[in-house]
């Protein structure tokens, strides 16, 4: 039996809501200036300001990168957020069709002051 928590990236295998291209993974795709690359340096946490839409599904990432494109000041990105086996309090998990309009996509999303 899969957790109790109603979506949540569980992988290839998992079932239902909870069907993701990789385990306790979600992704996120956008552009980024150029002089804050270097703010963005693994392992620095930060706190969001806003909230944070993230896919179980690196493809839908992939779009928004390729819709930020790459610019004279900017360059697409991915983030990669990983979570804690169904510990992590602070992400909603939106229902397609119900939270979200997107009937074919299942997604996190974080709310404002999450840690990153």
């Amino acid at each position: 039996v899969q957790g109790t928590y109603t979506g949540w990236p569980d992988g290839p295998l998992g079932i239902g809501n909870r069907q993701s291209d990789k385990k306790d993974t979600t992704f996120r795709g956008g552009a980024l200036r150029r002089d804050l690359i270097d703010w963005f340096a693994p392992g620095k946490k930060y706190r969001t300001n806003m909230f944070v839409a993230s896919s179980f599904r690196r493809a839908a990432a992939e779009k928004f990168e390729c819709r930020a494109g790459a610019s004279v000041d900017k360059d697409p990105v991915r983030w990669v957020f990983k979570f804690e086996h169904e510990r992590c309090l602070h992400v909603n998990f939106l229902r397609p069709g119900a939270e979200s309009t997107c009937t074919n996509e299942l997604e996190f999303l974080l709310t404002p002051g999450s840690v990153l």
